[in-house]
């Protein structure tokens, strides 16, 4: 085999990682509850005065465990029900990736695809969300803590992974590759294996699987200006699906093994959030 293989992402560090974050996340949310009553308490109605708004329209980038440089895209709109409780609700768009995931590089022609995947699972998240504001900044100064639940359906569409696939010299002296679905029971030799195909190419093709999730995050808002949200969110996801979700397969079929599939997701993550507030 005359493929470059890049070093794969190393499983157990991203697992320690995961792990790490979701216990951070775990300890601050345990600690911060259990003082938001003191913090109540202690706050003197002469105090500074504190802001006053009713709605909250942000939206940003995520950087999941199991997703990619940038995990997904989301929006979200607050709206209060008392000074200190919000409900919302929101829209997120992510691409859930495989930790068996790792990049070859083609001989041939130097472009990169993924040995054995097999399909790309892309979700759409429309959401449900309650926040609690744990501990409030005054005007011009510190840092506002806000809990947040988010839940609600999970769209999934299960897209073929294209490749460029070359089958050889016809008679007439043309090269003939062609763009398809990876299957690695018809592409056996896979350094004929060119690259991966264009982004969303299969996305005409995509299967729909229904499921759910749920989150459990902080946001810690440092915006200087009133009105403006500028903010970090941390947190832990879950999602499942009713069936398991091929997204890798084996590159060599084996009647005695088969790929690390599951329909059970989850991950921590981390928010660069954006936003105004009225």
């Amino acid at each position: 085999m005359f493929l470059n293989t890049k070093k794969p992402f190393n499983k157990n560090i991203s697992t320690l990682s995961m792990w790490a974050i979701i216990w951070c996340v775990i300890f601050i949310f345990l600690f911060i509850f259990s003082t938001h009553n003191t913090l109540l308490a202690q706050q003197n109605p002469e105090d500074e005065e504190t802001e006053s708004y009713t709605r909250e329209y942000m939206g940003g980038i995520s950087f999941y465990t199991n997703g990619g440089l940038i995990g997904s895209i989301w929006y979200r709109g607050n709206y209060a029900i008392t000074p200190t409780r919000f409900w919302g609700w929101g829209v997120e768009i992510t691409n859930i990736k495989s930790p068996k995931e790792y990049q070859v590089q083609s001989q041939a022609t130097g472009n990169n695809f993924i040995l054995g995947k097999k399909n790309y699972l892309y979700v759409l998240r429309p959401q449900y969300s309650r926040s609690w504001t744990l501990f409030e900044k005054s005007p011009s100064e510190g840092i506002r803590i806000k809990g947040n639940l988010i839940g609600g359906l999970s769209i999934g569409f299960v897209t073929p992974y294209f490749i460029q696939y070359n089958y050889g010299t016809s008679p007439g002296n043309i090269t003939r590759v062609v763009s398809e679905p990876y299957d690695p029971a018809k592409h056996t030799n896979l350094n004929a294996i060119q690259g991966a195909g264009a982004a969303l190419e299969g996305f005409g093709q995509s299967k729909i699987q229904l499921g759910g999730h749920a989150k459990a995050s902080i946001t810690f808002d440092f915006g200087v200006f009133g009105s403006a949200i500028s903010a970090i969110e941390a947190g832990i996801m879950v999602e499942g699906f009713p069936n398991k979700i091929e997204i890798m397969t084996l590159p060599f079929p084996s009647p005695t093994q088969e790929a690390e599939n599951r329909n059970i997701f989850t991950s921590a993550f981390i928010s660069l959030v954006f936003g105004l507030r009225r």
